[in-house]
């Protein structure tokens, strides 16, 4: 899994599984619950993005919210995880 804040000004606490896709597939997995976000290598790593601020061709990797798996006791999840 993969956390950070993502925002300059209104930042978002976000929890998104480490395995990227393209980012057409990741558009697959998108609900209004469960975004998905542009991958972008830095000097110091890895940046999430808005998948706002890249297009439909966009040639970075894209990862997904996580979701705990069905039937994960409440006290296991990750802090911030929605479902």
């Amino acid at each position: 899994m993969l956390r950070q804040l993502v925002g300059q000004r209104a930042g978002l606490s976000v929890i998104a599984d480490a395995q990227s896709m393209p980012v057409a597939e990741a558009e697959e997995h998108r609900t209004p619950y469960r975004l998905h976000w542009c991958l972008r290598p830095t000097s110091s790593g890895h940046e999430l993005r808005w998948r706002i601020d890249c297009g439909p061709t966009c040639t970075f990797p894209h990862v997904v919210d996580h979701e705990c798996p069905p039937g994960t006791p409440p006290g296991r999840r990750p802090e911030g995880a929605l479902w």
